[in-house]
């Protein structure tokens, strides 16, 4: 069982990141809340899947726009450079575990 206690929030810029399983046998678990537009990034280092738990809004890859809206599911490889945006709440599931330092920001 994890307490409330012991979830970490972070914020960066238009996201509001809950860690709720940092490092959980090999991948990351998070809720992320997006409320405006993300810069575009590549993460070098993980695989993530984005669950959209509630909200509408966009992944943009490859420079296409591709809506979403709760029960839609997201898979960003490693390398993928991509953006999102809306009023999302999301589930992210990363292996190997989500780490900042391998995240770049391209804007």
């Amino acid at each position: 069982m994890i307490t409330s206690e012991e979830v970490m929030i972070e914020r960066f810029g238009v996201l509001e990141v809950t860690a709720l399983l940092p490092d959980a046998g090999g991948l990351s678990v998070a809720r992320i809340g997006v409320s405006g537009e993300n810069r575009r990034l590549r993460n070098t280092k993980s695989d993530s899947a984005y669950y959209v738990i509630s909200g509408t809004g966009a992944f943009v890859l490859d420079g296409r726009e591709i809506p979403v809206a709760a029960g839609d599911l997201v898979f960003i490889p490693r390398g993928q450079v991509y953006q999102d945006r809306g009023e999302l709440d999301l589930l992210a599931v990363s292996s190997p575990p989500f780490d900042a330092s391998a995240v770049e920001y391209l804007d």
